[in-house]
């Protein structure tokens, strides 16, 4: 099995996103993102941190054969490989989004409920892919959490992945009453973190690395 890279996507600080072709060991090759961890002792911590997170819920996720997922194809030390979805971020495919599309949605966020993963990063536009059926994605998992039950935390969480779903659906769709409801009610959770650790995360990914809050990992840098 080896990866041949095509193009870099992103560099910064905690490393680098390729896009190339996985050649697996039948022969076959598949379109895949290789996400290779900075060598900064500094930061190397965080980088294997937060590709952790991808890593664990992409294995929870992958047996339930759902194509709005990545596969996990290799793991090392000082990188890991996955597939690549074929499609466009929500916000450059305004005129595909249509009512089936968040229905389908809605389903790949009750396949990961029932997986025992939160997104917890799905206010980001970049993060919904509309593949080449007009079906949704979901591309980055870097901020996800795994469950091996199901507290309150993570009922809160899921409810919260939901509720960021709806806040696009309802900038590009009609939402019904129920989900206006869902809309209005921001849990505590969040609320906390919209006052603390949200604008942290604006300073460091805006002012230090200069990411745009809507590019998504796949975005940056091309």
């Amino acid at each position: 099995m080896s990866f041949i890279s095509e193009k870099t996507l992103k560099s910064d600080a905690f490393g680098s996103i390729e896009r190339g072709a996985f050649k697996k060991s039948d022969g076959q090759q598949i379109a895949a993102i290789k996400r290779v961890y900075t060598k900064n002792l500094c930061l190397r911590w965080f980088a294997k941190f937060l590709s952790a997170n991808e890593k664990r819920a992409i294995k929870r996720l992958q047996p339930m054969g759902f194509s709005g997922f990545p596969d996990l194809l290799e793991v090392h030390k000082d990188y890991h490989v996955r597939s690549f979805i074929q499609g466009g971020s929500m916000h450059h495919a305004v005129d595909r989004l249509s009512h089936e599309y968040f229905l389908e949605a809605k389903k790949l966020l009750k396949v990961m409920r029932e997986s025992g993963v939160t997104n917890n990063d799905l206010a980001k536009e970049a993060n919904w892919l509309v593949d080449e059926n007009g079906m949704p994605a979901v591309t980055d998992f870097q901020l996800s959490l795994c469950f091996p039950r199901r507290p309150k935390l993570f009922l809160v969480l899921c409810r919260e992945d939901l509720r960021h779903l709806l806040k696009h659906k309802r900038k590009y769709a009609t939402v019904t009453a129920q989900e206006i409801q869902v809309l209005n009610k921001r849990s505590l959770v969040s609320r906390i973190w919209k006052n603390t650790g949200k604008r942290l995360h604006y300073f460091v990914t805006r002012k230090i690395l200069g990411w745009e809050d809507r590019n998504g990992p796949e975005e940056r840098d091309i």
